[in-house]
């Protein structure tokens, strides 16, 4: 998997590539504030899936909550924003993503600089 930095967005702007998606997946640092972009150029749809951290989330006075992948359906010479969950879907403090095809598939995590 590919290590995606992510690009700091200012209140001045931001000139943000997306990079070619990785065979093997990517991952990014996932905070509040991140988010990942993703631009299908292909004639067909592609599907993007996050990978899920843990199979269960539990709450205080809650049951027990199932967690599954969450695949994103990315519809051809479409681009989408995504932002995954926090926890449920992160590991180490990182996504993991993984595409049915990369050919023509870019991606890039982008963060938004508050302050």
């Amino acid at each position: 998997m590919a290590a995606l930095t992510p690009i700091r967005i200012t209140p001045t702007g931001t000139a943000g590539a997306l990079t070619a998606a990785a065979s093997g997946g990517d991952t990014y640092r996932n905070s509040p504030t991140t988010y990942c972009e993703v631009d299908n150029a292909n004639t067909v749809a592609m599907t993007v899936t996050a990978t899920r951290s843990r199979t269960v989330v539990r709450k205080i006075n809650f049951n027990e909550i199932a967690i599954s992948d969450i695949a994103l359906s990315v519809a051809n010479a479409a681009r989408q924003l995504f932002k995954a969950p926090m926890g449920s879907h992160t590991s180490g403090g990182n996504v993991s993503l993984t595409y049915s095809s990369v050919v023509s598939l870019t991606v890039g995590a982008f963060e938004v600089v508050l302050d």
